[in-house]
């Protein structure tokens, strides 16, 4: 894959600042801003998206998305994650999205004592449900639980990348297949799950 601009564009702005009210005190809330998809030069947008994290998954009929349309073979997608307001078990990130059986995450895992930023891959229906591992690793202190997220894709490839706020770029990990059918285009999307244990039924 050839290097790919480290400024992204949004291709058609998108106002999602007040697209997802969020109740207060309603549980774990994962804050996303600067989301961008990019196949022009233009700045990121500054809104700030609050979405609540829910019980379905990526991989559920049911998941709750922010979605941009990708249109084109070859693009860019950025976002900066806020994930101090997960709890653990919790999962929230950047994703390519054709369905539920067919996406490729980049995603931080409240998994303690540790947070983990992963890449999971799920390439079509059957295999492992929370989607295979491609790679993790430990997010230390020193991100103060904010993170930016990038996936670019070229040539049915993808390669994804974390930073700190105002540090550079690191790959996680390149040359992962994207789980895209022929002729479908795919969305770039945001999520959060809650990842806690459902509450006992009452007797």
């Amino acid at each position: 894959m050839r290097a790919l601009p480290a400024a992204f564009a949004v291709a058609g702005a998108i106002a999602l600042g007040s697209a997802l009210p969020v109740r207060a005190e309603q549980g774990p809330v994962a804050q996303f801003s600067g989301f961008s998809l990019s196949e022009v030069d233009a700045p990121a947008p500054n809104d700030t998206i609050t979405l609540e994290a829910t019980p379905a998954p990526l991989w559920s009929q049911d998941a709750r998305l922010i979605a941009k349309r990708v249109s084109a073979p070859d693009f860019s997608g950025t976002v900066t994650l806020d994930w101090s307001g997960l709890g653990e078990g919790d999962v929230a990130g950047l994703a390519v999205h054709q369905d539920a059986t067919r996406w490729l995450s980049i995603q931080v895992e409240r998994i303690e004592p540790a947070d983990l930023i992963a890449v999971r891959l799920h390439d079509g229906p059957g295999g492992v449900t929370a989607g295979r591992l491609v790679f993790t690793t430990a997010l230390g202190g020193s991100f103060d639980r904010k993170v930016r997220l990038r996936i670019d894709g070229e040539d049915g490839r993808a390669r994804l990348l974390f930073a700190q706020r105002h540090g550079l770029w690191q790959i996680l990990a390149e040359d992962v297949p994207l789980p895209v059918s022929a002729g479908a285009r795919p969305d770039l999307v945001l999520f959060a799950t809650d990842g806690a244990d459902p509450a006992p039924p009452r007797k």
